[in-house]
C-alpha cells in the first residue's frame, strides 16, 4: 500500500492543492499501544504525521508540508480541530498563529467536545441529586429498570424515550 498506492494518492492530492482552496483538520489519536500521535489532514486525506505537538511545532509542520507540496498557506479557507489548548485560543495557540498568516480563515472546534463542555457547564445549575439519578439510568439490558423508567415518564407525562447508556467525553 505505502509503496504502491500511497505515492500516487499523495501526488494527486498535491496537484489538487496547487489548484484550489482547501480546509485543514488536525487531530490527535491514540493507537493500540497507547502512544499518542498527531496528524495533519487535507481534504480528508492524511498528509503527514506531526512530531512536535506544540503550537509553534504544528504551525511549522503545516507550513513545511504545504511548501513541500508546492501549495500556499493562503489557500486555506478553514481549520477544524479538537478543543485542545495547544490548538485553540487567541494567545500563541495554533489557531492564532494561523490567523496571523490568514486573517480570514474560518476556524471551528470539535462540535462533540464543544457540546460536552456546554452540557457540563449547564448541568452545574441543576440540583446535585439529579446527576447520580441519571447515571443510574444505564439500563439497556435491564427489563426492571426499563419498566421503572417508563413509570417515571408516565408519571411526569412525557413521551416514552430510551436512554441506551450514559456517555461522557473524556
Amino acid at each position: 500500500m505505502q509503496d504502491g498506492i500511497a505515492p500516487y494518492e499523495r501526488n494527486e492530492i498535491s496537484e489538487i492543492l496547487k489548484k484550489q482552496k482547501f480546509s485543514v483538520l488536525i487531530d490527535e489519536s491514540t493507537d493500540t499501544n497507547l502512544s499518542n500521535s498527531c496528524s495533519f489532514f487535507l481534504m480528508n486525506n492524511l498528509l503527514d504525521a506531526i512530531v512536535n505537538g506544540s503550537s509553534q511545532g504544528l504551525n511549522d509542520a503545516v507550513k513545511s508540508t504545504l511548501t513541500k507540496e508546492d501549495a500556499t498557506i493562503s489557500s486555506i479557507l478553514g481549520f477544524a480541530c479538537v478543543n485542545y489548548s495547544t490548538l485553540t485560543g487567541n494567545k500563541g495557540r495554533f489557531q492564532k498563529l494561523m490567523r496571523n498568516d490568514i486573517p480570514t480563515v474560518f476556524t471551528t472546534g470539535c462540535v462533540c467536545h464543544s457540546f460536552a463542555l456546554c452540557s457540563s457547564h449547564a448541568v452545574r445549575v441543576l440540583p446535585s441529586y439529579l446527576e447520580p439519578f441519571f447515571k443510574g439510568l444505564n439500563f439497556s439490558r435491564s427489563g426492571k429498570r426499563q419498566i421503572d423508567f417508563n413509570m417515571i415518564q408516565s408519571a411526569v407525562g412525557t413521551k416514552e424515550n430510551n436512554i441506551p447508556k450514559l456517555l461522557q467525553t473524556r
